[in-house]
């Protein structure tokens, strides 16, 4: 699914390259997450008076992913991405941003917003230009980076990370 390849390039460019080529299986806080009830967070926090789809297959010309919940409500439509733990990074936010791209073709409706939603609350984000051409420029760049392995951006993640021993770029 490219949606976890937006926000694993969006992480780190070399994390994404050696996720794509050397698959794992879920982690134990992927397979936590599916615990998560959506729908419960969906109507404590967001609260739409609009129609609800959990758990939305999506595909389009850019990609493929699966929204936890779309929101299509008077000729627009948000997107809900519910997480384990709160204080939301960029790439979780670009990964929702993502499924808005994808949410709008597939539904030919405009995508207003994005919620990040954990069990602690949800955050609303406007769909902005800004963040649509962000996500466009990722997506392009992941493109050009699957076949290469792209230089990593060495961070503090780089000690927990699951390829760090293939990875020339982690800090010493």
């Amino acid at each position: 699914m490219k949606g976890r390849l937006v926000n694993a390039y969006a992480l780190c460019p070399a994390f994404a390259y050696f996720k794509y080529h050397f698959p794992e299986p879920q982690t134990p806080s992927m397979e936590l997450g599916k615990e998560l009830d959506v729908r419960e967070l969906v109507e404590k926090f967001v609260r739409p008076k609009c129609e609800v789809r959990y758990q939305v297959p999506l595909r389009g010309k850019l990609g493929s992913g699966r929204a936890d919940a779309v929101v299509l409500c008077e000729g627009r439509l948000e997107v809900v991405e519910a997480k384990l733990g709160g204080g939301f990074k960029r790439q979780q936010l670009a990964q929702a941003a993502f499924y808005c791209l994808l949410a709008e073709e597939q539904f030919g409706l405009p995508c207003e917003a994005l919620w990040l939603c954990s069990p602690e609350g949800c955050e609303r984000r406007p769909f902005s230009y800004s963040l649509r051409e962000h996500v466009k420029g990722l997506l392009e760049a992941l493109e050009r980076d699957l076949d290469v392995l792209p230089r990593g951006r060495p961070s503090r993640y780089c000690s927990y990370c699951k390829y760090s021993s293939l990875c020339p770029w982690r800090p010493p």
